[in-house]
């Protein structure tokens, strides 16, 4: 089992690393899934070697919470906010392990298929262990699989790289522990999720634009002329389904003017649609531009990197030149767009 502790450890480093440089929050995520993963093998390979079965229990309390963070994980890199379902879910099977894992005699000392005695679960804590890692297994293949699937071209490879860390940590430690190949080669099971933790960690590492496939799929940034409506900067991540920008700048400009002429509620700041929407930030009174931001989802991070990406250009560009900056110096401020928003994924 030590073996194991070995790539969990390099995949500890590389998520404090990645949080270091980017501080997204699915890497804190996988650090606290790999962390505990770390440390209740540890703990178990010292109560194996000792044949110490309380310390051995405790090795496998420390890896119940586990499945708590992976659905952190896999939440933080599909959706806005913990699913409630999950959430209980994750909260039953936890329970029920810590419960049935105070009971006595729960760990016994067997002798494996080659000889070797060593301690193994038994009775109810062994089933709510299994179900425990049944949803960790399930949460952890399902949404990558997702992830890979609605990935783009430009990123197959490493989301394919990433699925298969998901497949040898999920389905194939199941399926070592299941056929009893752990009686033959004890600590298989934590071996191969080892694997799939450092493969995982790799591929996040590599492209850290992973993380952000499943919450939203923004299309376009536009920066629109208050007073005549006219497009002066476009720049696309996602050209499907997407009219000339000339014609989508008056539509914006006229019904952001009739709202704004009529209710007198204050700027229009976002517009949904069933399948879409638009994050819009004006500055009329200060910069005679507003700034719309073209997703299928609204999310916390794109209205943050809209108002950064609003401000920069505010700051850095006087008002009687953005005209003549957007028109000749475009590239200038793709520099500016790929500062903003450096986790945007493009499928053009």
């Amino acid at each position: 089992m030590f073996i194991s502790t070995i790539p969990e450890f390099i995949a500890l480093i590389m998520c404090l690393i990645n949080f270091r440089k980017k501080r997204y929050l699915h890497y804190l995520y996988m650090f606290a899934t790999w962390f505990f993963l770390w440390l209740g093998n540890l703990i178990l390979a010292i109560g194996y070697l000792t044949l110490n079965l309380i310390v051995y229990k405790i090795g496998l309390f420390v890896t119940i919470p586990l499945t708590f963070f992976i659905m952190l994980l896999v939440d933080s890199i599909s959706r806005e906010s913990i699913d409630p379902f999950k959430l209980s879910v994750v909260m039953i099977v936890s329970t029920l392990a810590f419960a049935f894992g105070l009971e006595k005699d729960v760990i016994r000392l067997n002798v494996s298929k080659l000889g070797e005695t060593g301690p193994s679960v038994v009775g109810k804590f062994n089933y709510a262990l299994a179900a425990s890692f049944l949803v960790f297994s399930i949460l952890w293949f399902y949404y990558f699989l997702i992830l890979y699937l609605k990935s783009p071209k430009s990123l197959k490879r490493i989301a394919f790289i990433n699925l298969l860390g998901a497949i040898i940590g999920g389905p194939l430690a199941g399926l070592a522990y299941t056929t009893g190949i752990v009686w033959y080669l004890p600590g298989t099971d934590y071996f191969l999720i080892a694997i799939g933790a450092l493969l995982t960690t790799y591929s996040f590492s590599k492209e850290p634009k992973l993380g952000y496939i499943l919450p939203f799929k923004v299309s376009r940034l536009l920066l629109i002329d208050v007073e005549s409506g006219l497009p002066l900067f476009s720049y696309t991540w996602d050209n499907s389904g997407l009219i000339d920008s000339f014609l989508f700048s008056g539509a914006i400009h006229g019904i952001t003017h009739i709202l704004n002429e009529s209710l007198h509620k204050g700027l229009v700041r976002e517009i949904k649609l069933e399948e879409a929407s638009l994050i819009i930030k004006a500055t009329e009174k200060e910069y005679p531009i507003v700034f719309v931001l073209i997703t299928n989802k609204t999310s916390a991070i794109l209205n943050q990197s809209l108002e950064l990406f609003a401000e920069e250009i505010a700051r850095t560009i006087p008002k009687e030149k953005i005209e003549e900056v957007t028109i000749n110096q475009s590239s200038n401020l793709e520099i500016y767009v790929n500062s903003a928003f450096p986790y945007v994924v493009s499928y053009t």
